[in-house]
């Protein structure tokens, strides 16, 4: 059986594929329906070399983080399935809240923009290109 986050992935490799086909058919522009290229050739080496790198270290990172977890919860006396809830809750508004910071930061902070900028370059939007990220930009995104 397949571990979740490697499900996590596949699960988003397959919604890619599914929304490239489904804006192929009905594109948001007619202008943006997309014919392979040098655009798509671009996009299709972000994901290789940026994105899959960057989902195989999260996916390391969650694992390692579920190995701690357990192995702090087989020491712990009582731990309540609220009490998971509620960190796993402020876990998430806290990651969500940084990566929201860190994207604003990134339009607006001049050091940080180079390693964005590679998400603004399409000329058209679709969701190959959404991945179109820096490995810098990757980086401290992942970090977050």
């Amino acid at each position: 059986a397949p571990r979740p986050p490697l499900a996590m992935t596949a699960v988003l490799i397959g919604l890619i594929a599914l929304l490239v086909a489904l804006e192929q058919r009905w594109p948001f522009r007619s202008e943006w329906r997309r014919q392979p290229g040098r655009e798509t050739i671009t996009d299709v080496l972000y994901i290789a070399f940026a994105s899959l790198p960057d989902r195989a270290t999260r996916i390391a990172v969650e694992a390692a983080g579920v190995l701690l977890l357990t192995m702090w919860s087989a020491s712990a006396t009582t731990l309540s399935t609220s009490s998971l809830i509620a960190h796993a809750a402020l876990a998430f508004v806290i990651s969500d809240l940084g990566k929201y910071a860190i994207h604003r930061a990134s339009h607006y902070r001049a050091w940080l923009w180079p390693f964005h900028m590679a998400h603004h370059q399409p000329a058209s939007l679709s969701s190959l290109n959404a991945l179109r990220l820096h490995a810098v930009n990757t980086a401290y995104n992942a970090a977050i």
